[in-house]
């Protein structure tokens, strides 16, 4: 009888049937696609390889390479976003039906019994699922291995976040599943549960944050930190908040909260589950209570949306536009999950609540940016300060974090003149826009600080203008153990490196660029080299990206003229790879006949060719300046002739005939001062295998 009242081995093993049909194809589709992913991008990698093509300027040993991260394991996010769904639906489908749920609460079980073997035959599916498709990738990993840069800690945390994600996908809807008694209502209240709480924090940061231009863009409520649910974090909040996709799997802290989470309301919904009356079949609730919330909440949202852009923007027809919305998605819900009758009454009263709702929480919003404008930073009252992040430094798209911003932002201020210059710039900015502060043309620079002036702390965003900015990166500078951050670049056998140019460089050219990088930067030290970032961004840079602790993050460093050493190396070696590049029957002999075709005004297409471009820029470091003198493509069915003018070409020194000899008397070891003007010249080939692209620093 024991094992009727806790769990029983007869009621899973009908459970865990009753899935079989969704489990299996689950499996086999996640699966699959696991396996094609990683063996669609070896395939790729072995084509360029053929072809001598390296992916983002990465080759190994003349093997083309590409670096694994947690997007190339994206068919393991359907299980929480399609299979896991699906299986607890199926599971706890009785539940919306009478006849079906008075047969289960007639059998001789205990409501613990059925919410146990319902939640153990879809973990079990989950288990398999997983398994296959780990499996999966580990196999296709060790055929491909030698085309792929990763790390085996990487992986098996990203597997083991997003199965958290499918514990707590399972527990929330097993919660909705519990307190709703039809698929409508299933699914709403699984939405509100999941994503609710992220929407909320959205719309209080995105409205304080245009009520305030200054506040955090981490955290603008000292309460209200990044979204920790790891699926909303993933669908919502971390898109919001700027968090990158491995960031959120990768995060421990996540993963521990989102565990919690699921066994949180595993729980809820097993107290919810033994109140469930079997009469709640068919129903949008157990109760008016729950059926009005859920109803309720619908329309707050909308309605709370419409409030926001009548308060920030003073859009009363969008208000108005939002309010009907949530009184229509009000009716519409009411129409597929609740009682029809009395319609107009219940979401009357629904609207009236949400309404309220709505006009406060907005009041809150605008009181909360009051006091947030009112507060005034004073040094004395400050134990330390952090640099969170900073705009100075480029944005990474991807799976990778900034490594200078990651680490700067666990570094504690302690010296009074470096606070003070970011209290002063606070107090300086608060009060007034970007447009204001950028006066006589100068730039402006946004830091996210962190005060630690109490018990929580304040975050806010400090706008400065470029001589502060500097003055600020100076002082930091002048902390050795803050230079270590910058100056002590990781070993060469730990990175990778891609450059902004898809130059075809060998290992030994790769590593020579990073050896001069790394001595120039220690010998110029950390204020000439701080220098180097601060470009206007039409400059080649070098990316290294690499995993420290399991974490993945990038460098982004572009060459100037504070790194001259480094900046010739990298251009004497593009020269170097672009004259030994050879695709096809296209090597660089033909590139260079094709920049003296387009000169003479005969750019056309020959063979497989569907689209030739040349361009010719002259850069001068020194003086932060790129001017293109020429542009000409052609792509079958237009033709473009010189996009500069005559003028402009003679008047910038352009010579075609001393561009061609140069070309012609280019090789490896053909020097090339960053410090003085220099040419750099295009060419792209676009064919039926890919892009070919060739670059030619002259001097």
């Amino acid at each position: 009888m024991n094992d009727k009242k806790i769990f029983s081995i007869k009621l899973f093993i009908n459970n865990f049937l009753q899935l079989k049909v969704m489990g299996i194809l689950g499996t086999v589709l996640i699966t699959l696609f696991s396996v094609l992913s990683i063996v669609s991008q070896g395939i790729r990698m072995i084509e360029y390889t053929k072809e001598g093509i390296s992916v983002n300027g990465s080759m190994s040993g003349g093997v083309s390479t590409t670096y694994l991260g947690a997007g190339d394991l994206w068919p393991l996010v359907l299980t929480f976003v399609f299979v896991t769904p699906v299986l607890m639906l199926m599971a706890f489908s009785y539940n919306n039906k009478r006849n079906s749920s008075d047969f289960y609460n007639s059998l001789p079980y205990t409501r613990l019994n059925m919410y146990l073997t319902k939640l153990s035959a879809v973990f079990t599916w989950q288990v398999i699922v997983y398994v296959c498709a780990v499996v999966g990738i580990v196999i296709s990993i060790a055929v491909y291995k030698k085309y792929f840069v990763y790390s085996v800690s990487t992986i098996t945390w990203i597997i083991i976040g997003t199965f958290i994600c499918n514990l707590l996908c399972g527990a929330v809807i097993a919660l909705a599943c519990s307190l709703t008694g039809s698929l409508m209502s299933n699914i709403c209240l699984t939405g509100i549960i999941l994503f609710i709480p992220a929407i909320l924090r959205v719309m209080i940061t995105g409205g304080i944050s245009a009520l305030f231009d200054y506040v955090s863009n981490i955290q603008v409520v000292p309460v209200i930190g990044v979204e920790r649910n790891m699926i909303s974090a993933l669908i919502v909040g971390g898109s919001m908040n700027g968090i990158q996709y491995n960031e959120i799997l990768l995060n421990k802290g996540y993963m521990v909260y989102s565990l919690v989470l699921a066994i949180v309301y595993a729980a809820i919904g097993y107290l919810c589950f033994v109140r469930r009356k079997s009469e709640v079949a068919g129903k949008a609730a157990l109760g008016n209570k729950i059926h009005v919330i859920i109803r309720t909440i619908i329309g707050f949202i909308c309605m709370a949306v419409g409030f926001l852009l009548l308060l920030i923007e003073r859009d009363i027809i969008s208000m108005i536009i939002f309010v009907s919305l949530a009184v229509a998605a009000m009716i519409i819900y009411e129409l597929i999950a609740g009682d029809r009758s009395r319609l107009g009454f219940k979401t009357g009263i629904s609207s009236v609540i949400a309404l309220a709702a709505a006009g406060i929480f907005t009041g809150l919003l605008w009181s909360g940016s009051v006091v947030m404008k009112a507060y005034k930073p004073e040094t004395s009252k400050i134990k330390y300060a952090v640099v969170e992040s900073s705009t100075y430094y480029s944005n990474y798209s991807g799976s990778f974090a900034d490594y200078y911003n990651t680490k700067t932002a666990q570094y504690r201020i302690k010296d009074s003149d470096i606070i003070d210059v970011l209290v002063n710039g606070y107090n300086h900015c608060k009060d007034k826009t970007h447009v204001e502060l950028s006066q006589n043309r100068k730039n402006v620079y946004t830091i996210n600080v962190y005060f630690k002036d109490g018990i929580i702390g304040t975050r806010r965003s400090i706008a400065l203008v470029e001589d502060d900015y500097k003055n600020l990166m100076l002082k930091l500078g002048a902390d050795e153990e803050y230079q270590k951050i910058y100056l002590e670049l990781p070993e060469y056998n730990n990175v990778t490196l891609t450059f902004n140019n898809a130059v075809n460089l060998s290992d030994s050219d790769k590593q020579n660029i990073y050896n001069c990088l790394q001595s120039e930067i220690k010998r110029v030290g950390y204020n000439q080299y701080i220098k180097s970032f601060d470009q206007p961004g039409v400059y080649d840079t070098v990316s290294i990206r690499f995993v420290e602790n399991g974490n993945n993050y990038y460098i982004r460093i572009p060459f100037s003229e504070y790194l001259p050493e480094t900046t010739e190396s990298f251009m004497k070696m593009v020269n170097k790879g672009s004259l030994n590049y050879a695709l096809g029957s296209v090597t660089s002999k033909d590139a260079i006949e094709l920049v003296k075709s387009a000169f003479d005004n005969k750019l056309s297409l020959s063979g497989d060719y569907y689209y030739l471009n040349v361009e010719v820029l002259e850069i001068n470091l020194p003086e932060q300046r790129q001017t293109t003198l020429y542009d000409a493509y052609n792509n079958g069915t237009s033709r473009m002739d010189d996009v500069i003018t005559n003028a402009t070409k003679e008047g910038a020194g352009f010579n075609k005939d001393v561009i061609i000899e140069k070309l012609n008397r280019l090789n490896a070891d053909t020097p090339i001062d960053p410090l003085k003007s220099f040419y750099q010249i295009n060419v792209r080939i676009h064919t039926e295998n890919g892009l070919m692209e060739y670059y030619f620093y002259i001097q």
